[in-house]
């Protein structure tokens, strides 16, 4: 009896072994996951504003990501989508390294960097945001979008319904791919506009200038930001001529933007055109008057976007 019973263990361990070399149960989870792949719509709208934080939504992600990356921990997209949801509920320092681990293996992906850079730029360390956010506008933004096209991840754009996922209860699916590339350049609009201001913060005057000339070249909407920085950055490296050319091209663009008349008024005073900085200051002193806090408008803020 107990020879049978030992031949017996030998047996089940044989064919436990055999069976774990035949099916391999990484592989097998890695599977499933990948079946249950879930879309990103909600996570989207929340990178946006445009929905509300639910735990139970929002928690059936993170699960999801960081089960994803335990069984593939070589996915770049879905590293980047759990540091998304770190840096959501504000542990930045996993965020980071999941952001970081996620370059190391795409570096070719805009949004990868652009967070990055985002999250340090919030941080207030400068040197980090500028040397994320540089190495984000060097990529080629075709690569991007590609990568963006083959990733079962970001793209997935099947039915919520079929899935018994807490993601079922969010809206209705809808297409947020529709205009990948206008989002893409908004992303590199405002990755110019931090890099701007990075410097401007470090107060390294000529990569400001460089910058916002950049943003002034590129940009076909909202220069006056721009404009407005330029000029600033003229300014404090004493090439008068340029920052009144650049102050003066902000108000005509945006008559309301307050620093602009003041940044002019200091320029016309050293230029010694008392008269004309007398007149812009009284301009500034009527708009200060009239938003003591500053425009809300002119107070820049970024979000980490999902894409």
């Amino acid at each position: 009896m107990f020879k049978w019973a030992r031949k017996s263990a030998v047996l089940y361990l044989l064919i436990f072994l055999l069976g774990t070399r035949i099916f391999d149960l990484n592989k097998i989870h890695l599977k499933i996951l990948n079946f249950l792949v879930v879309p990103v719509d909600y996570l989207y709208d929340l990178s946006k504003g445009e929905a509300a934080f639910n735990k139970e939504i929002f928690g059936a992600y993170l699960d999801y990501y960081k089960q994803f990356i335990k069984y593939s921990p070589h996915s770049p997209d879905a590293l980047g989508m759990l540091a998304f949801c770190y840096s959501y509920l504000g542990d930045q320092p996993k965020a980071v390294s999941l952001y970081k681990k996620a370059i190391l293996l795409e570096p070719a992906f805009f949004w990868f960097h652009y967070n990055l850079g985002a999250l340090y730029f919030k941080q207030g360390k400068y040197p980090e945001a500028a040397a994320s956010l540089r190495r984000a506008f060097s990529v080629e933004r075709k690569k991007t979008l590609n990568l963006l096209f083959n990733s079962h991840i970001l793209f997935y754009l099947g039915p919520s319904e079929r899935f018994d996922f807490p993601v079922k209860k969010a809206t209705a699916q809808k297409d947020v791919y529709s205009d990948m590339a206008n989002h893409l350049k908004e992303g590199l609009d405002h990755c110019q506009e931090m890099l701007v201001l990075s410097y401007f913060r470090m107060k390294a005057y000529p990569q400001m200038l460089k910058w916002a000339e950049v943003g002034i070249e590129h940009r076909q909407g909202d220069i006056p930001f721009f404009y407005f920085h330029g000029g600033v950055a003229a300014y404090q490296l004493e090439n008068y001529p340029k920052a009144v050319l650049f102050l003066n091209k902000c108000i005509e663009k945006d008559p309301g933007y307050m620093d602009a008349y003041y940044y002019l008024g200091l320029t016309l005073k050293v230029m010694k055109k008392d008269d004309q900085a007398a007149v812009v200051f009284k301009a500034y002193d009527s708009l200060r008057a009239m938003y003591p806090q500053g425009r809300p408008m002119d107070r820049k803020e970024y979000s980490l976007m999902v894409f």
